[in-house]
């Protein structure tokens, strides 16, 4: 398994943040339906929500206490200090890695998909975000959602998105 390295500056230096580390692994994960994740300094908060449709989550982003985005498909969400980062599944979402510098009234993909499909003309990626260590996100990758061998492409592929770069390279495989 050979790390993919995705080296962005995180697009996050183009949000114009600047990133201490500090989220820690086991600030990572698919949060259960209910919950609420404030940020560090408890100016945004995240709601997680269950859709009744599709029982997909949903997460709900506010900025001092207003509604500021509802995002469809979500799966693992971390904050490093006033940025949320969080995946986004194919099946009802835009796939991808996201970054949310609270308090704006956007978020930014920093990991895009690298196929799509007449089924999924936004991408047919699934992206996990595994961990992070200091200031390095590591994800695992799958090109197609729907292949039966899933769970096997997201262990051969994994890739990393170092977050405090202040220049844009990016290192294929």
């Amino acid at each position: 398994m050979r790390p993919r390295a995705l080296v962005l500056g995180i697009a996050l230096a183009a949000i114009g943040a600047a990133l201490p580390a500090l989220a820690r692994e086991d600030g990572v994960g698919v949060p259960p339906p209910g919950a609420e994740l404030p940020s560090p300094s408890r100016e945004c908060l995240v709601k997680v929500l269950q859709d009744a449709g599709n029982g997909h989550l949903r997460a709900r982003l506010y900025a001092r206490a207003r509604l500021v985005l509802d995002i469809a498909d979500t799966r693992e969400m971390a904050w490093v200090d006033e940025v949320l980062l969080f995946s986004v599944s194919p099946d009802y979402g835009k796939p991808g890695i996201y970054a949310w510098q609270c308090p704006e009234r956007r978020v930014r993909r920093v990991v895009e998909p690298t196929r799509t499909s007449h089924d999924h003309p936004d991408g047919t990626d699934y992206y996990r975000i595994l961990r992070i260590d200091g200031e390095t996100l590591y994800y695992a990758h799958a090109a197609d959602a729907q292949s039966r061998t899933l769970e096997q492409d997201l262990r051969r592929d994994v890739g990393l998105l170092l977050l405090g770069a202040s220049r844009t390279r990016v290192a294929l495989r």
